[in-house]
């Protein structure tokens, strides 16, 4: 399953991630925060439903759940780098042992490191970068969690 590789190829096509001359950066990421929520939302829903047995797809969207809920509470007004943001999902201490934490983290660092380096330091923005990609692993993975 190959999530990320979807997530930054949809985005690329979009041209999002890109500063162009007409706005700044601040206000280009802005006008991508449905579009981040939404590509990583078809990107989990899709990675789940092709790239893992049925038998383990409720399992795996809990996973996903669960690393989205850690993204959130992650953005107390801080704006972590993309290897920050990696390590300190993996080194949380979850609930539950978490199968495909390795895959589920590189989708959320392939779609904020996407941004990252437009968000030059605000946090604020930052805040909603990491909560659109938050917001969009949970729609993903709704429609698998019993």
């Amino acid at each position: 399953m190959n999530i990320g590789k979807i997530i930054n190829t949809v985005l690329g096509w979009l041209g999002f991630g890109k500063t162009t001359r007409e706005r700044t950066a601040e206000e280009n990421i802005t006008a991508a925060l449905p579009l981040i929520k939404s590509t990583v939302a078809i990107g989990i829903q899709e990675g789940i439903r092709y790239g893992v047995a049925a038998a383990d797809r409720a399992a795996i969207a809990a996973q996903v759940r669960q690393v989205a809920s850690v993204v959130r509470s992650l953005t107390a007004g801080a704006t972590p780098t993309v290897d920050a943001l990696k390590q300190t999902l993996l080194a949380f201490q979850y609930d539950r042992e978490i199968r495909n934490l390795d895959t589920i983290v590189g989708v959320v660092a392939i779609a904020y490191g996407n941004y990252f380096g437009q968000i030059n330091g605000n946090a604020a923005l930052a805040v909603k970068v990491l909560n659109a990609i938050a917001d969009g692993a949970e729609q993903g993975a709704a429609e698998f969690v019993k």
